[in-house]
């Protein structure tokens, strides 16, 4: 058990260095963050907009 929580937290911070690569050119490391952000931000936005046109939808067909 605590095996296991030392390699997430040994793999974490592995994936938080620095390469000599990204020093030189660190706007390949920082496009490739906002590339991942923009798509769990676009995810959030799909998802709020089906789920209030469900509700749209639901509250529709209540009324009488």
């Amino acid at each position: 058990m605590l095996s296991k929580a030392l390699r997430q937290v040994e793999e974490a911070q592995l994936e938080e260095l620095v390469t000599k690569q990204d020093l030189i050119n660190p706007e390949t490391r920082i496009d490739a963050k906002l590339v991942a952000f923009e798509a769990k931000i676009i995810k959030w936005i799909v998802g709020l907009a089906v789920a209030l046109f469900s509700a749209l939808i639901a509250i529709l067909l209540k009324l009488p």
